[in-house]
């Protein structure tokens, strides 16, 4: 029984980490810092959210059918029929014959603080549990 529960415990902090990489992922991928891009805008869509103007999102059709979420500064610098390229982990982001510089959002600096305290409280918290539990065990 104490190796099920390990087993178990072991699966939920694989699942957490894998979570908070994850969630750091997809927000880095909005500023395409981390994207190889070559494709043609086709379709340009704002989403608004609760906060209309705060937490909208910003959606690019690619003529390939992709659909990409993007941060609101590339979104506003981008028009329909421009091909866009980029180098994967490259700061410029080409825009027909123009390049905008691209930088970390707020989203990925906070999210780079929260993710490992987050993936970290979760490591210790696990090990307390288990090691408490199989303390009262023996």
């Amino acid at each position: 029984m104490r190796s099920a529960n390990r087993f178990v415990a072991i699966i939920l902090v694989a699942i957490g980490l894998a979570l908070c990489i994850g969630n750091l992922w997809f927000t880095a991928a909005r500023t395409t810092i981390p994207l190889a891009l070559d494709l043609t805008v086709v379709d340009k869509e704002i989403r608004h959210e609760k906060h209309p103007g705060f937490d909208d999102v910003h959606l690019v059709r690619a003529s390939n059918g992709n659909v990409m979420v993007v941060d609101g500064v590339i979104h506003d610098a981008i028009s329909l029929g421009e091909r866009i390229t980029k180098e994967r982990w490259s700061r410029q982001l080409n825009i027909g014959e123009q390049q905008l510089d691209l930088n970390w959002s707020a989203d990925v600096r906070g999210m780079m603080w929260a993710m490992p305290t987050t993936a970290a409280v979760l490591v210790v918290v696990a090990g307390t549990l288990i090691w408490r539990r199989r303390e009262t065990l023996q």
